[in-house]
């Protein structure tokens, strides 16, 4: 995975995102100060790890996700705090959680990330 590529593709999100009501729907707009907490997350994950997809939420943040068919999908919001907040199907199990990233990345979390390399076509 390319953290450096990810962080572009943050850059312009944040472009894009950056006045209220970006989406039409009263999202908060998106700043610079999402961008640390987004890096601290990307450098705990592992190098192996599949590349995920970013985007923006309506609350200010940046959603993380994996996706690999309707029974693999995993989505983390990096919370402007360093909270993430994460819920998936992975190979059809329901997972889900919050945590700090003060506290690092949990074993369960990672689990779940790396079963996407495992399963990528």
């Amino acid at each position: 995975m390319e953290a450096a590529s990810i962080l572009e593709d943050i850059a312009r999100i944040i472009k894009d995102c950056s006045v209220p009501d970006w989406d039409g729907y009263g999202a908060e707009a998106l700043t610079e100060a999402v961008v640390e907490p987004c890096k601290r997350f990307l450098a705990a994950l592992p190098d192996s790890c599949a590349r995920p997809w970013a985007g923006p939420e309506n609350d200010g943040c940046i959603a993380f996700e994996w996706e690999n068919g309707s029974n693999w999908l995993l989505s983390a919001s990096v919370k402007l705090n360093g909270e993430i907040s994460w819920a998936g199907i992975v190979g059809g199990e329901r997972l889900s959680g919050t945590f700090p990233m003060a506290d690092g990345l949990p074993e369960k979390f990672v689990s779940a990330v790396m079963k996407f390399k495992e399963e990528q076509p």
